[in-house]
């Protein structure tokens, strides 16, 4: 492993410590108004300043410090979100800012520091770019120390650290988002989809209590996780099935069961409803319901986030890029593919029109199809492809016939099987 000035380096284990990190392509990318994608976020910063950000929704912004929330500074990806025109999201692209993003409790290869920045690369994204991940910078202060033995915790494959994987069950994010509150100060944090945390082991779960305003000290009811071996965190959810906050409107915190997971901050909990718990290291849920097979259940998923704005590099729920969208559809599925649509069209089998199939992906390629791939979509049947298509727009279900880059469609491809 080198470096720029191939000198040899050891690079060391973060983790991502915001609800989703945005990887930059260098540290001098971000514009003024990306500032907001930079915070870190601060768990003991609670109390009575009013909220800081403007224009946002009291949906959990974690961004927002609120009199009554309990919700402290994080991210801010909504508010960068919703402050961005449409000229600056292509201006993301046009300028080459973005590499991609990385959700809370992702570990992440550090090769070094410079000027409050790290650079990175993502394990669980396969590139080209990078042997190790995909590469980019990250603002250092969304970032905390980990060890290898908690790296090995958390990756999806022990083949990317040397020994034996000692990864225990973990708890997977099925909801569009859902709010994950830490147990040391009551902070909340808005987590994205396919966010993965390790359960706490049974006697951290033990310690578990929960303070509150004129109650003194006492156990929560139905706060602990159980074994997996125990009842079922539930199949991910039908299309449309989960509300967009993940949350149910008038749900009861003290009434809901929780599960318990070792976050970057420490112990927090999430409510069962809105996760899965798989029980090996590498694992996700890949369910099909409904007898559906795994082709269908990719379409399934893609099909909960229709609307969902496009944000390029975006992989998370709160904007998905074109190969992002098929990557996290594929991953809620139990399918790791390559991140980019480039490498996703080198890779899987190769598939003919006529046996088009759900969940198959479509890759579009410049001068009719001849040269360089710029964008996929998944087929979802019926000659129809759901895509995250362009800054402009958002996830769409199309019929094929008609498609504006229609003549530019070079190859198909299964990873489903």
């Amino acid at each position: 492993m080198v470096n720029r000035n191939d000198q040899a380096v050891s690079p060391a284990w973060r983790v991502v410590s915001v609800p989703v990190a945005t990887v930059w392509t260098s540290p001098s990318s971000p514009r003024a108004l990306d500032e907001p994608a930079l915070a870190g976020f601060a768990p003991s910063e609670l109390g009575s300043r009013k909220r800081e950000a403007k224009g946002q929704s009291d949906s959990g912004n974690p961004l927002e410090m609120g009199t009554d929330s309990g919700f402290a500074r994080g991210s801010g990806i909504e508010a960068w979100l919703a402050a961005m025109t449409v000229p600056d999201k292509l201006d993301l692209c046009a300028a080459n800012r973005l590499q991609t993003q990385a959700l809370y409790g992702t570990p992440v290869l550090a090769y070094e520091e410079q000027d409050g920045w790290s650079r990175v690369a993502i394990p669980g994204q396969l590139s080209p770019k990078d042997e190790n991940g995909y590469p980019g910078w990250i603002p250092a202060e969304q970032l905390l120390p980990l060890s290898e033995e908690e790296a090995r915790r958390l990756l999806d494959s022990g083949e990317s650290v040397p020994g034996p994987a000692a990864a225990p069950a973990s708890a997977i994010v099925t909801a569009p988002t859902t709010d994950l509150e830490l147990l040391s100060s009551s902070a909340k944090m808005r987590i994205s989809f396919l966010t993965r945390l390790p359960l706490a082991t049974e006697e951290e779960r033990g310690t578990v209590l929960e303070v509150e305003p004129g109650d003194g000290v006492q156990a929560v009811p139905g706060f602990q996780a159980e074994s997996v071996a125990g009842p079922d965190a539930g199949a991910f959810p039908q299309a449309g099935s989960v509300p967009r906050d993940g949350v149910e409107a008038g749900a009861n915190s003290r009434e809901d069961s929780f599960v318990v997971v070792q976050a970057p901050h420490g112990l927090a909990r999430i409510r069962r409803a809105d996760v899965q718990v798989v029980a090996e290291p590498g694992e996700y849920p890949a369910v099909q319901p409904d007898g559906q097979n795994r082709g269908q259940a990719i379409v399934a998923q893609a099909k909960r986030f229709l609307g969902l704005p496009y944000l390029w590099g975006g992989m998370s729920a709160w904007g998905y890029d074109c190969s992002g969208f098929a990557h996290s559809m594929h991953l809620a599925c139990g399918i790791d593919i390559p991140r980019d649509a480039s490498v996703q069209a080198l890779h899987g089998a190769n598939i003919p029109p006529e046996e088009l199939q759900p969940g198959d992906l479509l890759f579009f390629a410049y001068e009719q199809g001849k040269g360089r791939v710029h964008h996929v979509g998944i087929y979802a049947g019926d000659g129809h492809m759901i895509h995250s298509p362009d800054s402009a727009s958002s996830v769409e279900l199309i019929p094929l016939k008609g498609y504006k880059l229609a003549d530019e469609h070079c190859v198909s491809r299964r990873y489903w099987t």
